[in-house]
């Protein structure tokens, strides 16, 4: 919905804090001293404000069907929703210092974003699967330039297609059967190719999977110069922007293949 607004910086920003939440959740969920730091009201509180704007996008989306439908309410809405949910989250922080220090790498902003980049020759790829389409999100630019460039980028492939060609690939790779070149081509297609040109200058590329992505070794795909994309830049992967951005100092960044 922010991509249909234009507001690219957002929706990353949005989808980014997204992963970063269910890596955190996950590790929560082993932390059974985590469940009683709130306290009754605070949680309910925080359900209802999740529930909200769960259910002023649900309105969303059904109204977008409608022809001429208007969604300046709405939209306005959802921004008064989560601005209370993140005045709320701040009150909590204050009330409970010790979810802050817990509360992990979610604090994903623009220029946060802009500090990863070391050189205008790396580019990061984060790639969002939900029900009905893939799409990713290309973040180049950084110190040299000045400035961050993102955009959000729709692909034709569809989700269950995908899935299945990701396992297809991942097995012909692990057999080691004949074949796996003309379907690493076709993921290339689907998931590189669009990106491929923009900027022309990329030597290393950050990889930021979802989904069934995970299953798959980018560094295998087939470019169309019938090259493995490894052999054409150096890849590195990190689970979201917000993690990398909690792991990058410059004597710790992520090791890069290739």
């Amino acid at each position: 919905m922010l991509h249909r607004q234009g507001k690219d910086s957002e929706a990353l920003l949005y989808a980014d804090r997204a992963k970063a939440r269910v890596l955190l959740d996950a590790i929560r969920g082993r932390d059974n001293k985590f469940a009683n730091v709130l306290t009754e009201a605070e949680r309910l509180k925080h359900e209802a404000l999740n529930k909200r704007i769960a259910d002023i996008n649900r309105q969303i989306l059904l109204r977008e069907r409608e022809p001429s439908a208007t969604l300046d309410d709405l939209y306005k809405a959802l921004d008064s929703a989560r601005l209370e949910f993140e005045l709320f989250q701040d009150r909590i922080y204050v009330g409970h210092p010790q979810l802050k220090l817990r509360s992990g790498p979610v604090g994903l902003t623009a220029e946060t974003i802009n500090a990863l980049h070391q050189s205008s020759d790396e580019a990061f790829l984060e790639y969002v699967i939900d029900e009905h389409k893939v799409g990713l999100f290309l973040i180049t630019g950084g110190r040299a330039t000045t400035k961050v460039e993102i955009k959000y980028i729709g692909l034709v492939i569809a989700p269950k297609e995908l899935e299945l060609k990701v396992e297809q690939f991942h097995r012909l790779l692990a057999e080691r059967r004949p074949g796996f070149e003309t379907l690493g081509n076709e993921l290339y297609q689907s998931l590189i190719q669009p990106v491929a040109g923009y900027p022309r200058d990329v030597k290393t590329l950050c990889i930021i999977p979802d989904g069934v992505l995970w299953n798959l070794p980018f560094q295998a795909l087939i470019t169309a110069d019938k090259q493995y994309l490894l052999e054409t830049c150096s890849i590195y992967y990190a689970p979201s922007l917000s993690v990398l951005h909690a792991m990058s100092k410059p004597t710790n960044r992520p090791k890069k293949t290739g």
